[in-house]
Protein backbone atom coordinates (compact mmCIF):
# COMPACT_ATOMS: atom_id res chain seq x y z
CA UNK A 1 0.00 0.00 0.00
CA UNK A 2 3.28 2.12 0.25
CA UNK A 3 4.98 2.00 -2.25
CA UNK A 4 8.93 1.86 -1.62
CA UNK A 5 11.89 2.99 -2.93
CA UNK A 6 14.83 -0.11 -3.09
CA UNK A 7 17.41 0.08 -0.23
CA UNK A 8 20.82 1.31 -0.61
CA UNK A 9 22.94 -1.57 2.08
CA UNK A 10 25.81 0.70 2.03
CA UNK A 11 23.78 3.32 3.86
CA UNK A 12 22.14 0.17 5.63
CA UNK A 13 22.51 1.41 9.60
CA UNK A 14 23.41 -1.42 12.42
CA UNK A 15 24.15 -1.94 15.97
CA UNK A 16 27.57 -1.99 15.93
CA UNK A 17 30.29 -3.25 18.54
CA UNK A 18 29.74 -5.55 21.60
CA UNK A 19 26.08 -5.09 20.70
CA UNK A 20 26.01 -6.44 17.14
CA UNK A 21 28.89 -9.16 18.08
CA UNK A 22 25.82 -10.58 20.51
CA UNK A 23 23.60 -10.70 17.77
CA UNK A 24 23.71 -9.96 14.13
CA UNK A 25 20.95 -7.44 13.90
CA UNK A 26 22.19 -5.38 10.75
CA UNK A 27 20.58 -6.34 7.43
CA UNK A 28 22.46 -8.06 4.83
CA UNK A 29 24.91 -6.08 2.74
CA UNK A 30 25.36 -7.02 -1.08
CA UNK A 31 27.96 -9.20 -2.02
CA UNK A 32 29.69 -9.26 -5.51
CA UNK A 33 26.99 -7.66 -6.91
CA UNK A 34 24.46 -10.43 -5.64
CA UNK A 35 21.84 -10.28 -2.54
CA UNK A 36 20.71 -12.93 -0.70
CA UNK A 37 16.89 -13.86 -1.02
CA UNK A 38 15.08 -12.04 1.67
CA UNK A 39 11.79 -13.86 3.30
CA UNK A 40 8.68 -11.40 2.34
CA UNK A 41 8.25 -8.90 5.21
CA UNK A 42 5.51 -7.91 6.69
CA UNK A 43 4.52 -5.51 8.91
CA UNK A 44 3.15 -6.81 13.40
CA UNK A 45 2.66 -3.06 15.07
CA UNK A 46 2.46 0.84 14.41
CA UNK A 47 2.73 3.71 16.89
CA UNK A 48 1.65 7.12 15.75
CA UNK A 49 3.15 10.53 16.77
CA UNK A 50 2.85 14.01 15.06
CA UNK A 51 2.04 12.51 11.81
CA UNK A 52 4.36 9.88 11.48
CA UNK A 53 3.29 6.39 11.49
CA UNK A 54 6.39 3.96 13.21
CA UNK A 55 5.45 0.60 11.73
CA UNK A 56 7.33 -2.20 13.25
CA UNK A 57 8.35 -4.76 10.58
CA UNK A 58 9.54 -8.34 10.58
CA UNK A 59 12.88 -7.39 8.94
CA UNK A 60 13.04 -3.39 10.38
CA UNK A 61 11.56 -0.13 11.38
CA UNK A 62 9.95 1.85 8.79
CA UNK A 63 8.59 5.57 9.42
CA UNK A 64 6.00 6.37 7.11
CA UNK A 65 4.57 10.16 6.85
CA UNK A 66 0.50 9.70 7.65
CA UNK A 67 -0.12 13.68 7.78
CA UNK A 68 -2.05 13.27 4.53
CA UNK A 69 -4.04 10.15 5.04
CA UNK A 70 -4.96 8.96 1.54
CA UNK A 71 -1.45 9.18 0.49
CA UNK A 72 1.10 8.21 3.26
CA UNK A 73 4.66 8.35 1.90
CA UNK A 74 7.73 6.30 3.63
CA UNK A 75 10.23 8.74 4.97
CA UNK A 76 12.90 6.97 6.68
CA UNK A 77 13.69 2.96 7.61
CA UNK A 78 16.24 1.18 9.50
CA UNK A 79 16.71 -2.69 8.67
CA UNK A 80 17.51 -5.32 11.07
CA UNK A 81 17.55 -8.87 10.98
CA UNK A 82 14.80 -9.24 13.98
CA UNK A 83 11.50 -9.22 13.54
CA UNK A 84 9.83 -6.41 15.70
CA UNK A 85 6.65 -7.92 17.19
CA UNK A 86 5.74 -4.45 18.96
CA UNK A 87 6.69 -0.69 19.52
CA UNK A 88 5.86 2.19 21.84
CA UNK A 89 7.24 5.85 21.67
CA UNK A 90 9.16 7.46 24.70
CA UNK A 91 9.98 10.56 23.44
CA UNK A 92 12.56 10.53 20.99
CA UNK A 93 12.65 6.88 20.94
CA UNK A 94 11.36 3.53 19.47
CA UNK A 95 10.91 0.94 22.34
CA UNK A 96 11.11 -2.44 20.63
CA UNK A 97 10.15 -5.69 21.72
CA UNK A 98 11.95 -7.71 19.29
CA UNK A 99 11.28 -11.60 20.09
CA UNK A 100 14.21 -13.17 21.03
CA UNK A 101 16.43 -10.81 20.08
CA UNK A 102 14.87 -8.73 23.51
CA UNK A 103 14.08 -5.06 23.60
CA UNK A 104 15.45 -2.44 20.91
CA UNK A 105 15.84 1.11 21.55
CA UNK A 106 16.06 3.20 18.59
CA UNK A 107 16.54 6.91 18.43
CA UNK A 108 13.77 8.39 16.30
CA UNK A 109 14.30 12.32 16.98
CA UNK A 110 14.76 12.54 13.01
CA UNK A 111 11.94 10.05 11.83
CA UNK A 112 14.28 10.19 8.48
CA UNK A 113 17.29 8.32 10.31
CA UNK A 114 16.16 5.79 12.80
CA UNK A 115 19.06 4.97 14.41
CA UNK A 116 20.00 1.97 16.94
CA UNK A 117 20.79 3.41 20.34
CA UNK A 118 20.86 -0.47 22.73
CA UNK A 119 19.57 -3.68 22.69
CA UNK A 120 18.59 -5.66 26.48
CA UNK A 121 18.93 -9.10 26.34
CA UNK A 122 15.73 -10.74 27.86
CA UNK A 123 15.32 -14.78 29.01
CA UNK A 124 12.49 -15.46 26.79
CA UNK A 125 10.90 -13.80 23.50
CA UNK A 126 9.63 -10.06 23.49
CA UNK A 127 6.44 -9.97 22.29
CA UNK A 128 4.98 -6.58 23.44
CA UNK A 129 5.90 -3.47 24.83
CA UNK A 130 3.99 -0.45 26.49
CA UNK A 131 5.67 2.95 27.69
CA UNK A 132 5.18 4.34 30.90
CA UNK A 133 8.45 6.97 30.57
CA UNK A 134 11.18 6.29 31.94
CA UNK A 135 10.11 2.91 32.62
CA UNK A 136 8.98 0.21 29.53
CA UNK A 137 6.92 -3.02 30.62
CA UNK A 138 7.81 -5.84 28.22
CA UNK A 139 5.81 -8.90 27.76
CA UNK A 140 8.61 -11.64 27.31
CA UNK A 141 6.37 -14.31 26.32
CA UNK A 142 8.47 -17.34 28.71
CA UNK A 143 10.26 -15.24 30.49
CA UNK A 144 7.44 -13.12 32.04
CA UNK A 145 6.93 -9.76 32.75
CA UNK A 146 10.09 -7.31 32.88
CA UNK A 147 10.31 -3.76 34.18
CA UNK A 148 12.85 -1.72 32.41
CA UNK A 149 14.47 1.59 33.21
CA UNK A 150 14.90 4.08 30.11
CA UNK A 151 16.31 7.23 31.69
CA UNK A 152 19.93 5.84 29.95
CA UNK A 153 18.45 4.80 27.01
CA UNK A 154 22.46 3.42 25.85
CA UNK A 155 22.23 1.40 28.88
CA UNK A 156 18.62 -0.16 29.80
CA UNK A 157 18.42 -1.85 32.92
CA UNK A 158 16.30 -4.32 33.92
CA UNK A 159 15.20 -3.69 37.56
CA UNK A 160 12.00 -5.95 38.38
CA UNK A 161 10.38 -9.12 36.88
CA UNK A 162 7.68 -11.62 37.36
CA UNK A 163 7.27 -14.69 36.11
CA UNK A 164 4.35 -16.69 34.36
CA UNK A 165 2.83 -20.09 33.98
CA UNK A 166 2.72 -19.40 30.46
CA UNK A 167 3.30 -17.25 28.13
CA UNK A 168 3.21 -13.52 28.47
CA UNK A 169 1.57 -12.59 24.98
CA UNK A 170 0.25 -9.22 25.68
CA UNK A 171 0.94 -6.51 27.87
CA UNK A 172 -1.51 -3.05 28.33
CA UNK A 173 -1.07 -0.29 30.67
CA UNK A 174 -3.26 2.90 31.99
CA UNK A 175 -5.51 4.51 34.76
CA UNK A 176 -2.66 3.37 37.56
CA UNK A 177 -2.97 -0.57 36.49
CA UNK A 178 -1.03 -2.59 34.48
CA UNK A 179 -2.41 -6.06 32.67
CA UNK A 180 -0.95 -8.78 31.18
CA UNK A 181 -2.45 -11.40 29.01
CA UNK A 182 -0.83 -14.95 29.76
CA UNK A 183 -2.91 -17.19 27.37
CA UNK A 184 -4.13 -20.68 29.56
CA UNK A 185 -2.66 -19.07 32.37
CA UNK A 186 -5.30 -16.09 32.50
CA UNK A 187 -4.61 -11.89 32.84
CA UNK A 188 -3.06 -10.54 35.56
CA UNK A 189 -3.46 -7.16 37.28
CA UNK A 190 -1.17 -4.97 39.03
CA UNK A 191 -1.26 -1.86 40.41
CA UNK A 192 0.76 0.54 38.32
CA UNK A 193 0.48 3.78 40.66
CA UNK A 194 4.56 2.90 41.72
CA UNK A 195 5.66 2.79 38.11
CA UNK A 196 9.39 1.70 38.95
CA UNK A 197 7.75 -0.96 40.91
CA UNK A 198 4.03 -2.10 39.85
CA UNK A 199 2.45 -4.47 42.79
CA UNK A 200 0.58 -7.38 41.86
CA UNK A 201 -3.09 -7.73 43.11
CA UNK A 202 -4.05 -11.02 41.56
CA UNK A 203 -5.80 -12.45 38.22
CA UNK A 204 -8.26 -9.87 37.12
CA UNK A 205 -10.44 -13.20 35.96
CA UNK A 206 -8.86 -16.95 36.79
CA UNK A 207 -11.80 -17.95 34.43
CA UNK A 208 -10.23 -16.15 30.95
CA UNK A 209 -8.29 -17.59 28.74
CA UNK A 210 -6.56 -14.47 27.75
CA UNK A 211 -4.85 -13.94 24.47
CA UNK A 212 -4.54 -10.30 24.29
CA UNK A 213 -5.32 -7.05 26.62
CA UNK A 214 -6.04 -3.63 26.22
CA UNK A 215 -6.94 -0.54 28.88
CA UNK A 216 -9.43 2.38 27.92
CA UNK A 217 -10.19 3.63 31.52
CA UNK A 218 -11.91 2.73 33.61
CA UNK A 219 -12.25 -0.68 31.24
CA UNK A 220 -9.73 -3.63 30.65
CA UNK A 221 -10.78 -5.61 27.30
CA UNK A 222 -9.85 -9.05 27.19
CA UNK A 223 -9.62 -10.98 24.21
CA UNK A 224 -10.50 -14.76 24.69
CA UNK A 225 -10.77 -17.78 21.87
CA UNK A 226 -13.51 -18.43 19.91
CA UNK A 227 -14.31 -14.69 18.98
CA UNK A 228 -14.90 -13.18 22.54
CA UNK A 229 -14.17 -10.37 24.07
CA UNK A 230 -14.60 -9.37 27.59
CA UNK A 231 -14.94 -6.13 29.19
CA UNK A 232 -14.15 -5.57 32.97
CA UNK A 233 -14.51 -2.68 34.98
CA UNK A 234 -11.94 -1.12 37.53
CA UNK A 235 -13.00 0.67 40.63
CA UNK A 236 -11.14 3.13 42.08
CA UNK A 237 -9.05 0.64 44.00
CA UNK A 238 -8.45 -1.51 41.35
CA UNK A 239 -10.84 -4.34 41.55
CA UNK A 240 -11.96 -5.96 38.19
CA UNK A 241 -15.78 -6.29 37.77
CA UNK A 242 -17.11 -8.46 34.68
CA UNK A 243 -19.38 -5.45 32.92
CA UNK A 244 -19.94 -7.28 29.84
CA UNK A 245 -19.08 -10.13 27.48
CA UNK A 246 -19.79 -10.36 23.71
CA UNK A 247 -18.85 -12.77 20.89
CA UNK A 248 -17.83 -11.56 17.85
CA UNK A 249 -17.66 -13.14 14.24
CA UNK A 250 -13.94 -13.96 13.75
CA UNK A 251 -10.82 -15.17 16.29
CA UNK A 252 -9.49 -12.23 17.63
CA UNK A 253 -5.92 -11.68 16.84
CA UNK A 254 -5.05 -8.81 19.10
CA UNK A 255 -6.40 -5.80 20.73
CA UNK A 256 -5.62 -2.10 21.18
CA UNK A 257 -6.90 1.20 23.36
CA UNK A 258 -8.21 3.88 21.41
CA UNK A 259 -9.36 7.06 23.25
CA UNK A 260 -12.46 5.67 24.64
CA UNK A 261 -12.44 2.98 21.69
CA UNK A 262 -10.96 -0.66 21.56
CA UNK A 263 -9.81 -1.61 18.19
CA UNK A 264 -10.38 -5.57 17.89
CA UNK A 265 -8.36 -6.67 15.45
CA UNK A 266 -9.25 -10.50 13.33
CA UNK A 267 -7.03 -10.61 10.31
CA UNK A 268 -8.31 -11.50 7.03
CA UNK A 269 -11.91 -10.76 8.53
CA UNK A 270 -11.19 -7.57 9.41
CA UNK A 271 -11.88 -5.78 13.09
CA UNK A 272 -13.94 -4.40 15.35
CA UNK A 273 -14.27 -0.88 16.32
CA UNK A 274 -15.93 -1.05 19.59
CA UNK A 275 -16.94 1.87 22.16
CA UNK A 276 -16.56 0.52 25.55
CA UNK A 277 -19.52 3.01 26.94
CA UNK A 278 -21.67 0.94 24.52
CA UNK A 279 -23.19 4.31 23.93
CA UNK A 280 -23.24 3.17 20.24
CA UNK A 281 -23.36 -0.35 18.92
CA UNK A 282 -19.57 -1.93 17.19
CA UNK A 283 -18.79 -1.44 14.19
CA UNK A 284 -17.55 -3.95 11.77
CA UNK A 285 -14.27 -2.78 9.64
CA UNK A 286 -13.51 -4.88 6.94
CA UNK A 287 -10.40 -3.86 4.08
CA UNK A 288 -10.08 -4.90 0.59
CA UNK A 289 -8.69 -8.13 -0.84
CA UNK A 290 -8.40 -10.07 2.04
CA UNK A 291 -5.76 -7.08 3.41
CA UNK A 292 -5.22 -8.59 7.15
CA UNK A 293 -6.18 -6.45 9.98
CA UNK A 294 -3.79 -6.44 12.72
CA UNK A 295 -2.33 -4.11 15.42
CA UNK A 296 -2.36 -0.57 15.42
CA UNK A 297 -3.10 3.19 17.03
CA UNK A 298 -5.65 5.77 16.36
CA UNK A 299 -5.02 9.79 16.26
CA UNK A 300 -7.28 12.95 15.09
CA UNK A 301 -10.20 9.91 13.93
CA UNK A 302 -7.82 8.19 11.63
CA UNK A 303 -7.04 4.19 12.48
CA UNK A 304 -3.59 3.11 11.18
CA UNK A 305 -3.13 -0.84 10.86
CA UNK A 306 -0.24 -3.27 10.75
CA UNK A 307 -1.14 -5.36 7.56
CA UNK A 308 0.54 -8.22 6.93
CA UNK A 309 3.11 -8.14 3.90
CA UNK A 310 0.77 -5.08 2.50
CA UNK A 311 1.94 -2.68 4.98
CA UNK A 312 -0.12 -0.02 6.62
CA UNK A 313 -3.72 0.28 5.74
CA UNK A 314 -5.75 3.59 7.28
CA UNK A 315 -9.19 3.80 8.34
CA UNK A 316 -10.86 6.97 8.74
CA UNK A 317 -13.11 6.32 11.83
CA UNK A 318 -15.44 9.93 12.27
CA UNK A 319 -17.69 10.10 15.34
CA UNK A 320 -20.95 9.72 14.68
CA UNK A 321 -20.33 8.35 11.01
CA UNK A 322 -19.33 5.33 9.08
CA UNK A 323 -15.46 4.61 9.25
CA UNK A 324 -14.20 4.83 5.63
CA UNK A 325 -10.92 2.94 4.42
CA UNK A 326 -8.65 5.40 2.97
CA UNK A 327 -5.46 2.75 1.93
CA UNK A 328 -5.90 0.10 0.27
CA UNK A 329 -8.73 0.81 -2.04
CA UNK A 330 -8.92 -1.50 -4.59
CA UNK A 331 -5.65 -2.86 -4.71
CA UNK A 332 -2.85 -3.15 -2.10
CA UNK A 333 0.76 -2.24 -3.49
CA UNK A 334 3.06 -4.69 -1.81
CA UNK A 335 6.27 -2.94 -0.32
CA UNK A 336 9.01 -4.61 -1.81
CA UNK A 337 12.51 -4.60 -0.44
CA UNK A 338 15.40 -5.15 -2.25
Amino acid sequence: MIPVAPVDHRYSRCFTGALAASVALCATVAVAGRDPEPPPPFALDVAVREGVAYAAWSNGLVTVDVRAPEKPEEIGRLELRASLHGIALDGPRAVVAAGSHGLLIVDISDPAEPEPLSRLDTSGSARAVVSAPPYAYVADGAGGLLVVDLRDPRRPRRIASWSTRSQIRGVAAGGGALVTAEGGAGARLFDLRRPDRPIELGPVDPTVHALDVAIVPPWIAIAAPRGELRVYRLDDRLRPTLERSVTLAGEIDSLGAAGEHVWVACGERGGWWIDLSWSTPPVEIALPGRVPAGRGDWVDGTLVLAAGSAGLAIVEVPEGSPPRVLVPREHSIRIEWE
